[in-house]
């Protein structure tokens, strides 16, 4: 996993998060009125220093509630901002670091800020400049749990011409759903503020052959926007590059054909004329059968589609070569493989009637429309090495 820190229980880092506000508005933890602190009662300090943290994604409802800063710099240092935050929802972690960079100098764009112990929370903050003046403020609020860890992304905005420091929730990141659709029960979502000034969102697996998806979201000046994603799935390096037959992809896109919660990769080139289908299956029952989780390839003279009951490529020149493929799919995996080649066909290997190809042709049904969300895929890595696919 992405990072190392030691952990409580879940249940207790969370359970006290709704005692932070009246009213709760949005999944994303936007808090539209905050009560005292002293409501995060708790005999865990780091439990309660949880809830103290989540109180800094409150909202301003009225000039009185209004956090400022009095000299309104042009361009304020993490410093400035955190003092004033921390005024009105004090911390230890953050105190702590406010102490001590008075002893020494302080990164001026960036922090991280540490409890006292593995089981601490952690805040890792930088500032975003915008190209009209104002500054934002990125926190990455980082709770240990007792597997993993929680964490939430929460976004300042500091306008100089006002002084005024107020909470958004208006970012790309924050506000993108999640990659793919996933019944796994072992998922993780977390963030970093890199050094290029972007912003970068994990989605982390522990069963099944997915194992993270990376997305780099660009501050533009005035706004961040996704630019690439990196992909991590646990095949066989030698065994998925010979299922992409030569094949660079430069895109991804995710869609749940079956519709069992599960979604599927859909890997193509520049162009989006040759595709590989993976089954990003819940678990490894299936074995190491690559033809398992590898539904198809779509060459640039094939067509996909996706159909009630599974999924098939069909070489639309009807050349003697040409190959087509049926697959039923159920739970994110193959239940049988129908291959036309040469004139012939062949289920699961072995030649089948025509007559009775038709019927298992049928039984796929309807034809779905589908529409896939193509993004740009800078790296295809599996759990052994990278493919040294780098776009």
């Amino acid at each position: 996993m992405k990072k190392a820190y030691l952990f409580v229980s879940a249940a207790m880092a969370m359970a006290c998060i709704p005692a932070m506000a009246e009213d709760i508005g949005t999944d994303t933890g936007y808090v539209k009125k905050c009560v005292n602190i002293d409501a995060c009662s708790t005999d865990n300090e780091d439990v309660r220093e949880y809830c103290r943290l989540g109180n800094y994604n409150c909202h301003s409802d009225g000039s009185d509630d209004l956090l400022q800063l009095a000299k309104k710099p042009s361009k304020p240092s993490v410093i400035d901002l955190l003092t004033v935050l921390n005024s009105k929802w004090p911390s230890y972690v953050i105190t702590d670091y406010i102490k001590k960079a008075e002893k020494e100098p302080a990164n001026p764009v960036s922090f991280v800020a540490e409890g006292k112990s593995d089981e601490s929370p952690v805040v890792i903050g930088r500032l975003f400049r915008y190209s009209d003046g104002r500054t934002g403020l990125a926190m990455i609020f980082h709770q240990p749990t007792s597997s993993f860890f929680h964490e939430t992304l929460h976004f300042y905005e500091y306008d100089p011409t006002t002084g005024i420091i107020s909470y958004k929730n208006n970012l790309t990141v924050q506000n993108a759903p999640a990659p793919f659709k996933s019944m796994s029960s072992e998922s993780v979502l977390s963030y970093s503020l890199n050094d290029d000034n972007s912003i970068g969102r994990y989605f982390e697996e522990v069963d099944g052959i997915f194992v993270d998806q990376y997305e780099s979201y660009a501050w533009d000046g005035l706004s961040d926007k996704f630019d690439y994603g990196n992909i991590i799935i646990k095949l066989d390096k030698t065994d998925l590059a010979s299922k992409l037959r030569g094949m660079n992809p430069t895109y991804y896109a995710y869609s749940d054909i079956d519709g069992d919660g599960n979604s599927e990769l859909f890997l193509g080139n520049k162009d989006k004329s040759e595709q590989v289908v993976v089954s990003l299956v819940r678990n490894d029952q299936k074995g190491k059968d690559s033809n398992k989780y590898i539904l198809l390839h779509k060459k640039s003279s094939d067509e996909i589609f996706v159909h009630e009951n599974g999924i098939s490529v069909e070489d639309t020149t009807y050349a003697s070569n040409g190959i087509s493929e049926f697959l039923t799919i159920k739970d994110s995996g193959v239940t049988a493989r129908l291959t036309f080649k040469n004139n012939q066909y062949y289920l699961n290997g072995e030649k089948f009637d025509s007559i009775k190809a038709d019927q298992f042709i049928s039984s796929l049904g309807k034809v779905k429309d589908i529409t896939l969300d193509w993004k740009k895929l800078k790296q295809l890595n599996t759990i052994e090495e990278s493919m040294n696919i780098d776009n």
